[in-house]
């Protein structure tokens, strides 16, 4: 299970200490940087080779797990696809969301539960 409360906290330190980010980053440049990896997701084929998890990188990362959490290279849209899930997590955080896990579990529960 991956903890995005963690990594998110992670990322977006190591994004302000870059200065990709900073303290007073507008929630719309945000939602923008959203937007640019939706627009990549579109234009992007399915079946293209992936962009930087290749085999080698994937295996490295795992190298010490008892199982491994993989199955094969991704292809660039499934990568394109992550980033769009972690650049709204970077949103939540820059929002001053402390739990961005609890936020996305209780939205689920309620997109469940209702209709828009």
């Amino acid at each position: 299970m991956i903890t995005l409360n963690k990594l998110t906290k992670e990322l977006l330190n190591e994004m302000m200490a870059r200065d990709e980010v900073t303290p007073t980053t507008s929630p719309r440049a945000m939602s923008i940087q959203v937007s640019r990896a939706w627009r990549r997701f579109d234009a992007c084929h399915h079946s293209r080779p992936p962009l930087h998890l290749t085999r080698d990188f994937v295996e490295e990362q795992h190298r010490d797990d008892a199982c491994p959490t993989y199955e094969h290279e991704f292809s660039e849209r499934e990568e394109l696809a992550a980033d769009i899930i972690i650049n709204a997590c970077l949103a939540l955080r820059q929002q001053g969301c402390k739990n961005v896990e609890q936020v996305i579990k209780d939205r689920i529960a309620w997109r469940l539960t209702h209709q828009d």
